[in-house]
């Protein structure tokens, strides 16, 4: 358990380490021009001039009309998926995993530079992560297991990361078409 607190703290630290000093760039300012000039519906239905992430931006504009929209409260979900992911994808592989070797993940994990730099950015990219992982993750168990439960967790994941970022489609849908082409063959076999 030591070493699971000290992996946490590392994934804390490191995704935090001078959050408030950072200023929004590139593609995040896109979510804030468009939760500027745009209505709800607006945001809803288009990416607009600049392609921005609807979900977060219409998270953002909810913000922005409630309790106030800051860069710190922008980033507040990404670096919490960012930490999520180092404790969830360790977990999720746990029946192929020996402990060591789970720890060793979530060490990988928690050091990343990329993931920590995703984590950092106000953009879908932490969320995508932590949910294709968890989509693909429960298609495995819910075509080995047959409980539908993972079903459940496998559409809704699946679902909200392509709504995140389209480009996620790729994992997700390639992880249906190879269990789809599976069932195919089967099929085609038993006749």
């Amino acid at each position: 358990i030591i070493i699971a607190l000290l992996v946490a703290t590392i994934a804390v630290y490191l995704r935090s380490n001078q959050l408030l000093d950072q200023i929004l760039i590139d593609d995040e300012w896109h979510a804030v021009h468009a939760l500027i000039r745009l209505g709800y519906s607006d945001i809803f239905l288009s990416f607009g001039h600049a392609d921005h992430s609807i979900p977060l931006t219409l998270f953002f504009k909810l913000m922005a009309e409630t309790i106030g929209l800051s860069e710190f409260r922008m980033r507040l979900l990404s670096v919490t998926a960012g930490i999520a992911t180092v404790v969830v994808v360790p977990y999720l592989l746990k029946p192929w995993l020996r402990s060591n070797e789970a720890f060793l993940v979530s060490a990988l994990l928690a050091i990343s530079p990329l993931l920590i730099h995703f984590s950092r950015y106000a953009r879908p990219y932490a969320l995508t992560i932590l949910l294709v992982f968890l989509a693909v993750i429960a298609l495995w168990h819910w075509w080995h297991d047959h409980d539908k439960r993972w079903l459940g967790i496998f559409v809704p994941s699946a679902v909200l990361s392509a709504w995140l970022h389209p480009l996620t489609l790729l994992f997700t849908g390639s992880g249906l078409l190879w269990f789809g082409l599976v069932a195919l063959t089967r099929a085609f076999h038993q006749r």
